[in-house]
């Protein structure tokens, strides 16, 4: 596990890197574009909001998961071949905020990109 991003996503990277502990990587405010890059090139799969880095994740073709609020997922999307998004609008209402995205949804997608791009066996067999 490896939060990726600016300065400003430290309050909400930190308490997954807690909950990570030693499987944790801080990378958060650890570079620029091109190293954030590098690491994200290096993930076997990326999950992040509608940003920069997530749109990085899929031009390195990344197995990449976009998660969304209300703004048009399939306008704003990561694009490629190993692309998914989850948005709180799919399952919530139209102008759901993204706080409504359920860890289940998420997990979901999640799994179905690791058992889609990532390994030989299955993590939800």
């Amino acid at each position: 596990f490896m939060p990726v991003g600016g300065p400003g996503d430290r309050p909400p990277a930190t308490p997954a890197l807690e909950a990570a502990g030693l499987r944790g990587i801080d990378f958060v405010g650890k570079g620029d574009i091109l190293a954030s890059a590098a690491a994200i090139d290096r993930a076997d799969l990326f999950v992040g909001n509608d940003s920069g880095l997530m749109h990085v994740s899929a031009a390195l073709g990344r197995p990449t998961l976009g998660l969304f609020g209300p703004t048009e997922w399939w306008l704003y999307g990561p694009w490629g071949p190993k692309t998914r998004t989850a948005a709180s609008n799919e399952t919530r209402g139209q102008f759901a905020p993204i706080e409504d995205l359920t860890v289940d949804h998420v997990f979901d997608a999640v799994l179905a990109l690791h058992d889609a791009y990532i390994v030989e066996t299955p993590a939800n067999p």
